[in-house]
């Protein structure tokens, strides 16, 4: 599931992420960072792989989470 990094965004324009999401999870109030409701995110990636900033990113599994290719 993607989170946004506050620190990341410039907070000083409206965030164009909020239309690409097609399920409309994302808000933002004024030019403050955008923030992503999970109840209706469907967890596309859209959202990550277009914010210019790195702000929003995917949430990923712990490494001993993962079934190894190799069997280990």
């Amino acid at each position: 599931m993607p989170s946004v990094i506050p620190g990341r965004c410039p907070q000083n324009h409206l965030c164009p992420l909020v239309g690409l999401c097609p399920v409309s999870a994302i808000v933002q109030r004024g030019f403050a960072a955008p923030t992503i409701d999970m109840s209706k995110c469907i967890d596309c990636g859209a959202c990550s792989v277009s914010c210019a900033y790195g702000a929003v990113i995917e949430d990923v599994r712990p490494a001993n989470s993962v079934r190894s290719v190799f069997g280990a």
